[in-house]
């Protein structure tokens, strides 16, 4: 009997060494499964915010070697809110070319109430009357202007001849003659960015 109840002593000893093992395997399978993860994702963030930091050193980089040209950026737009300042630019083109300058057609598109950075376009339609230097050095100006512009509609004919314009330059009294350049011409326009100032109390 006394025997028996060893067995039995034994054997409730050993199921419970076994519980205990098992549970303190289980528990260890879970820690190690656990910080494996934790250790993958950690090493997924700094290979992030590795990949993060080079980006932005390429990106600050490249800012740096065109920050000159950023900050002339806004000169190749008409001021919406100035357009006179284009159609002055126009009018010069008569005095620096040499030629007769005619300005109609003016028109734009209406900044009013637009936030700053939004574009628009400043169209008019020029006429030049004169000797074919001047013309063509009018012409060359326009196309020059410090502006983001297009031009279309070029057009060119002697005035009071209507012969083949091939024919006429040629010639060698053409560059004598009178010449009439017609086109139309449209700036890109920019509303005004207001830099503001947030006071940190």
């Amino acid at each position: 009997m006394k025997n028996f109840h060893s067995h039995i002593f034994i054997l409730v000893f050993s199921l419970a060494v076994s519980i205990f093992v098992f549970g303190a395997w289980f528990y260890m399978y879970r820690l190690i499964g656990t910080y494996l993860n934790q250790a993958a994702n950690d090493r997924a963030a700094v290979s992030a915010d590795g990949v993060t930091k080079s980006r932005e050193k390429s990106f600050m980089d490249i800012y740096q070697k065109t920050s000159s040209k950023w900050s002339r950026l806004p000169d190749y737009f008409v001021p919406a809110n100035n357009v006179v300042t284009f159609i002055e630019t126009l009018e010069h083109l008569n005095a620096d070319g040499g030629a007769k300058v005619t300005i109609s057609g003016v028109s734009d598109d209406s900044a009013d109430g637009a936030p700053g950075g939004t574009e628009g376009t400043v169209r008019a339609h020029i006429t030049v009357d004169g000797k074919w230097l001047n013309v063509m050095k009018t012409l060359s100006l326009a196309e020059s202007l410090p502006y983001k512009t297009v031009l279309s509609g070029v057009n060119l004919s002697v005035s009071n001849n209507n012969f083949a314009l091939n024919v006429v330059v040629a010639s060698s009294t053409a560059q004598k003659r009178d010449w009439s350049l017609n086109f139309d011409i449209q700036a890109a326009t920019l509303v005004p960015i207001v830099a503001t100032t947030t006071l940190i109390k």
